[in-house]
């Protein structure tokens, strides 16, 4: 009788092994990760969000700083025309402002004179 166990027992493992050697083991593209997620959404999520993250820093940028009309207001030497000029022209652009705020003085002359120059 034990060695009908031992036969019934040794041909449920070869029945075991015969089905995992026929390709009835799940493809290696569905492969899940350790928290069941398939790792091509998940690239793609992570795409998303970083794309998502760069709009929105474009966004922003197209707000005026702070302190954009008093620091060309500010500037000495300069008629009110010019600075009226050079203020609108930084309305039109937003990325040049924000550059334009942050930068220190003798940038911001030289800056204000290139345009005059050139615009004038």
């Amino acid at each position: 009788m034990l060695e009908h166990h031992l036969v019934l027992l040794s041909s449920a493992t070869i029945d075991k092994d015969d089905t995992a050697a026929s390709g009835n083991r799940p493809s290696k593209r569905a492969k899940k990760d350790d928290n069941g997620a398939d790792p091509l959404l998940q690239a793609f999520d992570r795409g998303t969000q970083t794309l998502t993250s760069a709009i929105r820093d474009a966004a922003s940028k197209k707000a005026l700083p702070p302190g954009l009309f008093e620091a060309v207001d500010s500037l000495s030497g300069f008629e009110l025309e010019q600075k009226a000029k050079y203020y609108s022209y930084l309305l039109k652009h937003p990325n040049v402002a924000h550059g334009f705020v942050d930068a220190p003085l003798l940038y911001k002359l030289s800056m204000v004179t290139e345009f005059i120059n050139a615009n004038m």
